[in-house]
Formats: C-alpha cells, structure tokens, sequence
C-alpha cells in the first residue's frame, strides 16, 4: 500500500489525501463474517405482503403448501429464517413460527416418527413413553435385593450368581445393589458387590 499527501495553500491550508491501494487491502473497520453469522436470504417463492404475521398458524401452513407447490424444504426454510431473526425480538411470533412448521409437516406427512417403546424388561425407557421408571413391568423377572446386613448382601449376590439371567442382567443387578449400598453408607456390601461384578467378568471372559 502506498500513500502520497498534496498539500495546497488557498486561503485556507487543504491537505488532500490520495491512496493507491493494492486489491488485496481490506478494510480494519469492515466487520468479518463468521461461520455463525446470519444472513437474510430472499425467497422466489411469491411475496408474502404481510401473510406471516396476518393468518393463523393453520392458515398460513395452508398459503404456504399451495405457494411452494408442497416443497416441504422451501416451506421449512422460510419458516425457520423468520424465526431466527425474531425469536430473540419477538418470542410469540418465533413460536408461532414453530407452530406452523408443525402443522405443515403434519399436513405434508412428514411428522417425525415417535419413538418406539422398547421391549418390556430391557430396561429402556425412550424419551416420552408412558413406561415409568421403576414399575415393575414383568414381576416373575424380578430379583429381590436385601443388604441391610453383610449376610443378606452374600445372599442376594449368591442367588444373583446362580440364576438363569444374561450377563448383562446380573451385572444390572449387582451395579443396583452396589450403587444402593454406597448412598446408605454400606460399603462393605457395596465392596461385596463390586467383587461379585468382577468375578462375573471373567467368568465371562474365560467363556464359563
């Protein structure tokens, strides 16, 4: 970059500044884009002249389905660029927004598939599902724990140790019995526990 000053006398002292500048100079004041920026994207679908703010949710899923001749990716885009840009100004409109996008892709058949619930007795309970966590979906499957003394804890773990159950399940068991026992302050029978896991392990491992 070069820099080259005239200074002229007439009355009153003018410095006129002229600069050649290569075209690789960019400006110190120019604010640089990132990968988070967001930028206002012009649709050519038909102007909306007010449309997104006017018609309920219902209706404007309706206008949008017809105008974007059921292009659920232009009609999501649209959407979403007007939630974006009032979600933090305009909370209500934001969610009138996701409302919308709700109905049109229930109105296109493209909901989101709900999660399945899994089988009774794995243990899984997926997000939303009416399982509850600690019901007892399947009693004849159930393994009492007793540890309120170092006796009982040896025989929950013995009855643990010889049942027909997956490696997996005795495993579940055992971690049960050791996690209830630490939080009671029981930590011989937690030890205990934790010992039958590891014996369980490699008998695993040595394919007993």
């Amino acid at each position: 970059m070069y820099i080259r000053q005239r200074m002229l006398t007439c009355g009153h002292q003018i410095i006129n500044v002229n600069m050649g500048l290569y075209s690789g100079f960019s400006s110190p004041f120019k604010k640089k884009k990132t990968s988070k920026s967001i930028e206002w994207n012009d649709s050519d679908a038909p102007d909306a002249k007010g449309k997104f703010k006017e018609l309920s949710p219902q209706s404007l899923a309706n206008w949008l389905i017809k105008t974007r001749k059921g292009s659920l990716s232009k009609i999501i885009s649209s959407l979403n660029q007007q939630y974006v840009f009032n979600r933090g100004k305009n909370p209500s409109y934001a969610s009138k927004m996701k409302t919308t996008m709700n109905i049109v892709r229930k109105k296109l058949g493209k909901s989101p598939a709900k999660s399945k619930d899994p089988e009774v007795g794995t243990g899984k309970k997926p997000k939303g599902s009416d399982r509850r966590l600690y019901t007892d979906e399947n009693p004849k499957d159930t393994v009492g724990i007793k540890f309120a003394t170092t006796s009982d804890a040896r025989k929950t773990i013995a009855k643990v140790m010889n049942i027909n159950k997956p490696y997996a399940r005795k495993v579940q068991i055992l971690t049960v019995l050791e996690q209830r026992a630490k939080v009671m302050g029981k930590m011989e029978q937690a030890r205990l526990a934790k010992q039958a896991k590891s014996k369980l392990k490699k008998q695993k491992e040595n394919g007993v």
